[in-house]
């Protein structure tokens, strides 16, 4: 994919998007992907044909729970950019709702992860940094709900996240000890080496590996809105 790393923060927000609709589908099988595609003329559409944003309304969209979307796209396909709408509106409702569940926990946390995949594929910075590792998994765990993500590089691809373990084995496991602590690292508000001391976190295995994770993570909350 040809890609400028100008495009990053709106491209970076659609994959968060992309991945809540992921872990979204997998609980309602019948619901509309929201797969992203990179568009020329600043576009990023989502879910195919018909739901369409300006790469800096994309962005408003998250940061303010609404953003107009390209309205010929919509018009020229009404029922894919229907359904696609459909689907963001449930995943909203879910991720505003009052107190934390698995599931809203597990589209945050995935979105959460996908954004810092995004950057440790494209950012130049975080490239460098994560350059000496390959074949790795990372597990992030919610204890109270037996909830895992995976983040994960193998050889020669991109850095991926998934609900399943592709390999089998782990490299490192973050574990938060509870929704609470698992809403805020989503949030932006759980600082990693702090809440590892007051033991809110534990953290085994690769311990540089996510260190630089860990930094990178900061990267973009520093940088994009979070989906909670």
């Amino acid at each position: 994919m040809s890609f400028s790393v100008q495009r990053l923060l709106p491209y970076a927000t659609a994959l968060a998007i992309e991945a809540s609709s992921s872990e979204f589908c997998s609980r309602n099988p019948n619901a509309k992907h929201l797969g992203v595609k990179l568009l020329p003329n600043q576009l990023i559409s989502l879910g195919g044909s018909g739901l369409c944003f300006k790469d800096k309304n994309l962005i408003k969209a998250v940061t303010s729970g609404f953003a107009f979307p390209q309205i010929f796209d919509f018009l020229a396909n009404p029922k894919n950019g229907y359904e696609s709408i459909v689907t963001l509106l449930r995943i909203q409702k879910i991720l505003t709702s009052k107190g934390d569940s698995a599931e809203k926990l597990a589209i945050g946390l995935r979105a959460g992860i996908a954004t810092t995949a995004a950057f440790a594929n494209y950012d130049p910075l975080s490239i460098e940094l994560l350059s000496d590792f390959e074949n790795v998994v990372i597990q992030f765990k919610v204890e109270e709900y037996d909830l895992s993500l995976f983040l994960y590089r193998l050889e020669g691809e991109l850095w991926k996240v998934n609900s399943l373990n592709p390999i089998e084995r782990t490299s490192a496991i973050l574990s938060f000890n509870s929704p609470l602590i698992a809403s805020q690292a989503i949030s932006g508000f759980f600082d990693h080496l702090t809440g590892i001391g007051l033991g809110h976190a534990s953290v085994s295995g690769n311990i540089p590996l996510l260190d630089k994770i860990g930094y990178i993570s900061r990267l973009v909350q520093r940088k994009l809105p979070s989906i909670l």
